[in-house]
């Protein structure tokens, strides 16, 4: 009877050590698994950052192009010729300073963009959307601009088209110049420091 409490001991023993060492493996394999999805969750979240902060970069220096623009619309702009009260100057009237407001336009960058967009999804969607517009619209800006660019030294003294023209290169201007300012406010923390001030 002895020998048979000693070997029950024995086996329940055997048992709980056989069981704690399952139990054992079982933490620690959950464990391994929670610290790769939270190091991978970190890794998403500092690609996410990276991305705005390349967008952001790039974007503030296409915003320096669009401001420089914007502080001389008043330069080479006729207001006796203006007959309207609407009449107001644009950043990118197709006067005397028309060929340089061109040139300037097409300094506009969108490599950031290229490179970037099929890591696009990373971010969230109104960040997307913004990108997507501001992005859509410089193409259109540029296109126009680069058209215009071609078309204007045969209708420089045309001044219904120069006036087609200007308006329709000032829209994609102040829509190109509104999405920008907006996407560098919303990336206040990516933006350079130099940026900064301006916003």
């Amino acid at each position: 009877m002895y020998f048979l409490k000693i070997r029950i001991t024995k086996l329940d023993l055997n048992l709980f050590l056989m069981a704690l060492g399952i139990i054992l493996s079982l933490y620690f394999h959950v464990s391994t698994q929670n610290n790769i999805a939270n190091r991978d969750k970190k890794n998403i979240e500092n690609e996410r950052n990276n991305i705005r902060t390349m967008f952001a970069y790039e974007i503030s220096y296409n915003q320096s192009n669009l401001r420089l623009l914007n502080s001389t619309k008043t330069a080479g702009f006729n207001y006796d010729a203006c007959q309207n009260e609407a009449c107001e100057p644009s950043a990118v009237e197709l006067n005397s300073f028309a060929n340089i407001r061109l040139n300037i336009l097409n300094t506009l960058r969108d490599d950031v963009y290229t490179i970037y967009l099929p890591k696009i999804y990373l971010l969230d969607q109104n960040e997307v959307s913004l990108i997507m517009n501001y992005y859509y619209s410089q193409k259109s800006l540029m296109n126009n601009s680069i058209d215009i660019q071609k078309e204007l030294p045969k209708n420089r003294n045309n001044k219904k088209w120069l006036e087609q023209k200007t308006d329709i290169l000032n829209h994609a201007f102040e829509n190109e110049y509104s999405l920008g300012e907006e996407i560098l406010r919303m990336y206040k923390t990516h933006v350079p420091k130099e940026a900064l001030d301006k916003l």
